[in-house]
């Protein structure tokens, strides 16, 4: 049963995570916006006519960082070196 998780969002998320809280120290998601709100990163669902819902939220010190993805390879996708984390 696929989780269909890209139906909560238009965009690809990773968030970079302390150890203990997943195995890989990376989480990714969809959403439509992030944004870092009294320290906490919140994550974002737009619909057109609702107000915007919280669909995942990280408290403060729970998450290290952040960026938008590529659902190909879960790279950064505003990045173009980045040795380790992009393709070359």
């Amino acid at each position: 049963m696929s989780k269909n998780a890209s139906k909560y969002g238009g965009l690809y998320w990773c968030v970079g995570v302390p150890s203990g809280i997943c195995e890989t120290g990376q989480i990714y998601f969809h959403a439509d916006a992030v944004r870092v709100e009294h320290g906490a990163l919140v994550s974002y669902r737009h619909q057109e006519g609702v107000p915007d819902m919280s669909i995942l939220t990280f408290a403060p010190g729970q998450w290290l960082y952040y960026f938008g993805a590529s659902v190909f390879d879960g790279g950064a996708v505003c990045v173009e070196h980045w040795k380790g984390e992009v393709a070359e």
